[in-house]
């Protein structure tokens, strides 16, 4: 028994001992040098994570491609009947569809065929389609028409410019985090970059459109007709001026009113017009004064946008120089409006004259009516009597007829089928010439004493 309890008591002693925290002796841990180089203890390089696996690959039948090939050339924007892609386009079609890893898909045509490329071309391409997705996101023919992304753009400068006037500029303005010292670096090399793209789109068209800044402007847009709605009362600059810099917004302004003013002036002198011929038709005379009045009837309807209009009352009333002139200019731009839509009304009289006639037998009628409609503009038009303008109209009118002339002779007739009936064709188209001479001087000294 005393040897039992004996024993039990060393087992107590020994959970005694054993329940004692051990004592951990941090000294020489902080007494260590812990100078790697000093001990020359190189560190254990990390094994290198390994990538994930790539995710396998769809596997489509022929039957699955050309359904999917097919989705493509339905949504695919183009002026053609049927879209026929080469072989090779087809395989690179098929390898987007085969291969997630490509996210960008586009399809165009150049040099007469459709070509496909599988990122965006190095260089612009009108009336290009393009399809993106996700990285492996796997597109088949029951899920493609429901979850494709797709788009199209077909004149890339005006593309580019709808992208940075109706996405970029409004985000970049309203942006409140842009350095102060390079803030007005920034806008104002923006509203110069739009203005460039706004040039480049439509002055190949003609037309002279003003860009108006998004930068303190709020244009409030109709859901309707997606449309500039003058109704709604638009937010005065001046109430944003308190915000900004004063000083570096009228600046910018100024420079956006200025341009404004360098085009209204090429409008009024005509420089934005293509150069007329020399010798042109009484019809190319009519196109040019509805140009002409296309042209400044844009500029006029622009100038009363309420936003250029809140723009040009803001900086009159900071008293900004580079506004004293638009009164002036937009003066000028109605009283010429007046004067080619009264232009216009007289010479569209002709209208029905600009046509072919029969050679010989028709000269004389068609040259005496032209003539006489003439003489009618000129005693009756308030605009269009001038000397220089009557001139255009009578110099047209020779063009006429020697176009008419020229457009009578059949080269392969005089050369080659029947020279005697050539002979005779020539005879007839100097004939005409001369007869219109004769008939012109003719209605010249008893009507018109003034050319």
């Amino acid at each position: 028994m005393s040897g039992r309890r004996g024993e039990v008591n060393d087992s107590k002693k020994i959970k005694r001992v054993d329940k004692t925290p051990p004592v951990i002796n941090y000294r020489e841990y902080l007494d260590m040098d812990t100078d790697e180089e000093e001990f020359g203890r190189q560190e254990t390089p990390e094994p290198d994570e390994e990538l994930p696996a790539e995710p396998e690959k769809p596997v489509f039948t022929d039957q699955e491609l050309d359904t999917l090939v097919q989705y493509v050339k339905n949504l695919t924007m183009t002026f053609h009947e049927e879209i026929t892609l080469p072989q090779e386009s087809t395989n690179l079609i098929h390898e987007y569809f085969c291969n997630p890893s490509y996210t960008i898909l586009t399809i165009f045509y150049q040099d007469s065929q459709w070509k496909v490329t599988l990122d965006f071309p190095k260089y612009p391409q009108n009336g290009l389609t393009y399809f993106f997705r996700s990285p492996w996101q796997v597109y088949t023919p029951d899920n493609f028409m429901s979850t494709v992304k797709f788009g199209s753009f077909n004149y890339f400068e005006n593309s580019l410019l709808k992208f940075f006037q109706n996405i970029y500029a409004p985000v970049a303005f309203s942006h409140d985090r842009w350095p102060a010292v390079k803030k007005d670096e920034i806008f104002s090399n923006l509203n110069r970059l739009i203005s460039y793209l706004n040039d480049l789109t439509y002055h190949p068209m003609g037309l002279s459109i003003l860009y108006i800044p998004r930068e303190g402007i709020d244009c409030k847009i109709s859901s309707s007709s997606k449309q500039i709605d003058t109704r709604e009362d638009y937010k005065s600059v001046e109430f944003l001026l308190i915000a900004e810099e004063k000083n570096g917004l009228i600046e910018r302004l100024e420079r956006v009113a200025q341009y404004w003013i360098k085009q209204i002036r090429e409008v009024l002198s005509g420089s934005n017009i293509p150069v007329r011929p020399a010798c042109r038709t009484i019809k190319e005379e009519i196109n040019f004064w509805n140009y002409r009045f296309e042209s400044l009837e844009c500029l006029h309807n622009q100038l009363t946008n309420k936003c250029i209009t809140n723009i040009i009352d803001t900086l009159k009333t900071n008293k900004s120089a580079s506004i004293e002139e638009f009164p002036v200019l937009i003066t000028k731009i109605e009283k010429s409006l007046v004067e080619i839509i009264s232009n216009i009304k007289y010479l569209n009289l002709f209208v029905d004259y600009c046509c072919d006639f029969d050679i010989p037998g028709e000269i004389e009628d068609y040259t005496t009516k032209i003539l006489y409609l003439i003489r009618f503009v000129a005693t009756e038009s308030q605009f269009y009597n001038t000397t220089d303008k009557i001139e255009i109209l009578c110099r047209a009118l020779g063009t006429q007829i020697m176009n008419q002339s020229k457009k009578y002779i059949d080269l392969t007739i005089i050369l080659d089928e029947d020279p005697l009936a050539g002979k005779q064709m020539l005879e007839n188209s100097i004939f005409c010439c001369r007869h219109f001479e004769e008939i012109f001087n003719q209605v010249c000294d008893f009507y018109l004493i003034f050319f």
